[in-house]
């Protein structure tokens, strides 16, 4: 009898550590799930940042680059200042009047504002374009330089030659 209850401890024991070797299995892979899981949606945020990041300068980049394109006529583009910061206005003729887009930064935007040339914009007054924390606009010849600093701290910086400015044309 003694060896029978000797052999059957001897084999619950050899059961227990055969579960307990498999609870052990289940664990560390779980705990490698888990890890990976938290490597991997790390790793996902970093490119969604990055993707975020490259979106806004992009945007930024073809915003300006799309609404000076469409107003490069002789004249109708040029930098300003509107009560001390850069602007970038755009004129053109509609039925016989003089209106003016101006493109600045304020509070934090960049706005854009349509009104009557005569008008000067007030800082706040207009469209909300994007975030952007300042506007620097650089002219030489016919070369356009706008450099914008969004509120992430980054910059984007879009030079734009002028065909309306070139020699030869009218």
């Amino acid at each position: 009898m003694k060896i029978m209850a000797y052999n059957r401890e001897k084999r619950q024991r050899a059961d227990y550590m055969a579960s307990a070797g498999v609870m052990l299995a289940l664990i560390i892979f779980a705990l490698c799930c888990v890890s990976m899981l938290l490597y991997s949606a790390e790793s996902c945020k970093d490119i969604a940042d990055r993707g975020a990041e490259a979106w806004e300068k992009r945007t930024c980049q073809q915003y300006l680059k799309r609404r000076v394109w469409q107003g490069d006529m002789q004249g109708a583009v040029y930098a300003a200042s509107l009560k001390g910061k850069d602007a970038l206005v755009l004129t053109e003729m509609i039925d016989g009047e003089s209106y003016s887009t101006w493109i600045y930064c304020s509070g934090g935007r960049l706005r854009e504002y349509f009104a009557e040339s005569s008008a000067e914009p007030d800082l706040e007054a207009g469209v909300e374009v994007m975030e952007a924390k300042e506007l620097y606009i650089d002219t030489d010849g016919n070369l356009l330089t706008i450099r914008t600093d969004l509120t992430d701290g980054t910059q984007v910086c879009v030079d734009i030659c002028l065909r309306s400015m070139e020699e030869g044309t009218e």
